[in-house]
């Protein structure tokens, strides 16, 4: 028997560089962690903290694939939209809209 086939992997990657640490980003990552366990998604959505990727100046920032869908500004206060908009559309939303 083949393997078998199972859904695409949704990822998230939060910075965990400093200027990112200093607007939140751990509070995000676990305010995205929690939703996710809240919705049940721990297999198919993970959250992950990374390296600085470079937009200090736009922190905190994520990236979500499949999509490299990538978001600035994102606040831990609006995890659940962030993770709404995600999932649903695929499309980076404005953080300000949130």
């Amino acid at each position: 028997m083949g393997k078998r086939k199972t859904a695409r992997e949704f990822v998230i990657f939060v910075c965990a560089g400093d200027s990112c640490r200093e607007r939140k980003s751990k509070k995000l990552h676990k305010r995205l962690v929690e939703c996710i366990a809240q919705r049940k998604l721990s297999g198919s959505v993970r959250c992950v903290r990374t390296e600085c990727m470079g937009r200090c100046e736009d922190g905190p920032n994520i990236i979500a694939c499949p999509g490299a869908i990538a978001v600035c500004g994102a606040k831990p206060k609006t995890a659940d939209e962030l993770l709404d908009s995600l999932l649903k559309s695929g499309v980076a939303p404005d953080p300000s809209e949130l």
